[in-house]
């Protein structure tokens, strides 16, 4: 395997991560919302900076570094993964965009 290869399985790697911790608190957010589960500390502050267009800390600490709000750093995050969807499905780019990277 290239080096580039082990690269992108780490950048992979690094986005289902956040991908997943993204999926899991909306899920018990929406289930707090509707009344099935307690609404805890941390979901009330994830509803809290979701109104104020911030992004969640629990993202946050498992995301790539950004000072965007809420809105943009979602727009600039499907880009990212569709980037490595290109990479992964279509291999490796003639050019790479450095800011999709987690640690460029």
């Amino acid at each position: 395997m290239v080096s580039l290869g082990v690269f992108v399985g780490q950048e992979i790697d690094r986005f289902n991560g956040l991908l997943r911790v993204m999926r899991n608190s909306l899920i018990n957010l929406d289930k707090a919302i509707q009344g099935t589960v307690v609404m805890s500390m941390e979901l009330e502050m994830m509803f809290n900076d979701f109104l104020n267009n911030k992004v969640p800390i629990p993202w946050v600490k498992a995301g790539y570094p950004s000072l965007k709000p809420l809105a943009s750093w979602v727009a600039d995050l499907l880009l990212r993964v569709e980037f490595i969807m290109s990479w992964l499905y279509h291999g490796p780019p003639s050019t790479y965009w450095l800011p999709a990277f987690f640690f460029p």
